[in-house]
């Protein structure tokens, strides 16, 4: 029994064969966990292709029957260098067999895939929440398996799944470049998850508007939930004007034993987005004052030995 674990086991480790097909007997595959391309990437391996040949093989499936429609392969994982040898009109194409197509399972395939883009770029966000979803809903994968197949922590995994409740316009800012204006950060989408779909799109535009922090975002959360609340208790949250928000603020900078450690995230972002700029010079020349008083202090405290 050990013998035949051992062979089996030995079996298992021998590298798969590399074969060398004809470029136009291979088609892409039916499905890809990647959603968008970076041409810019694209073409930089095409010239690196054309320049140096293609350097490791993709993955693909054999195909048999009456719908394989002249081809031979359909590929499995490595599109990317399919796509290059195409752009380098390349006769020839490097493969490995991982089996027959209609004797892989959907899951193996899926995670062959998964296994080759996880780490990809252009490989976003949304994407490996689909996946996640995908291995979770269709194939009852358990959450500690998925991050085992994307090579991601178990609290990783369930943020992505949460993104998957997320209004469809911020799934797509999500999606954005992180220089875009409008990019949703993981961090701050997990915060705007907390309220309904139907109020996250608001819920965003004032965490923009605000500074898009993770301590704007929170804060901004809190309050809303704070809102809800009173309105499910039957009570009223009084509205605080800017002019009002303002008053306190000032009062409490100046009030004895009062500081800026007792203004909030909202209080300081209120101030920078609605107020005057002579308004903000004269919290400047507080501040400074505030700042000048502490320093004083801190020099007729004793130091301890």
């Amino acid at each position: 029994m050990a013998k035949a674990t051992a062979k089996k086991s030995a079996r298992a480790e021998q590298p798969r064969e590399i074969v060398i097909a004809q470029l136009s007997e291979v088609r892409g595959p039916e499905q890809n966990p990647r959603t968008k391309k970076d041409e810019e990437k694209l073409a930089e391996l095409a010239a690196s292709i054309k320049l140096n040949g293609q350097q490791q093989p993709v993955f693909a499936l054999l195909l048999t029957g009456p719908n394989r429609k002249g081809y031979k392969y359909e590929i499995v994982a490595g599109e990317r260098r399919y796509l290059a040898l195409q752009r380098v009109e390349s006769e020839m194409i490097q493969l490995i067999v991982v089996g027959e197509k209609g004797k892989v399972t959907p899951l193996e395939i899926l995670k062959a895939q998964l296994t080759e883009n996880a780490n990809r770029e252009d490989m976003t966000i949304m994407d490996m929440a689909r996946s996640a979803g995908r291995l979770q809903e269709e194939f009852g994968e358990s959450v500690e398996a998925i991050a085992t197949t994307l090579g991601k922590s178990t609290a990783t995994i369930y943020n992505y799944l949460k993104l998957l409740t997320l209004h469809e316009d911020l799934q797509a800012a999500v999606e954005l470049p992180p220089d875009d204006p409008n990019y949703l950060p993981l961090t701050i989408a997990v915060q705007v998850l907390k309220v309904k779909v139907e109020k996250q799109c608001a819920a965003w535009a004032e965490i923009k508007r605000r500074g898009k922090t993770v301590p704007v975002a929170q804060a901004v959360m809190e309050r809303r939930l704070e809102k809800i609340a009173d309105r499910a208790e039957g009570t009223k949250t009084r509205v605080v004007r800017p002019s009002d928000r303002w008053d306190t603020i000032m009062t409490r900078l100046t009030a004895s034993g009062e500081g800026i450690s007792s203004l909030s995230v909202l209080d300081l972002t209120d101030v920078l987005v609605t107020r005057s700029t002579e308004d903000l010079a004269e919290l400047r020349a507080l501040l400074g004052t505030i700042t000048d008083q502490v320093s004083v202090l801190r020099g007729q405290i004793p130091r301890r030995n």
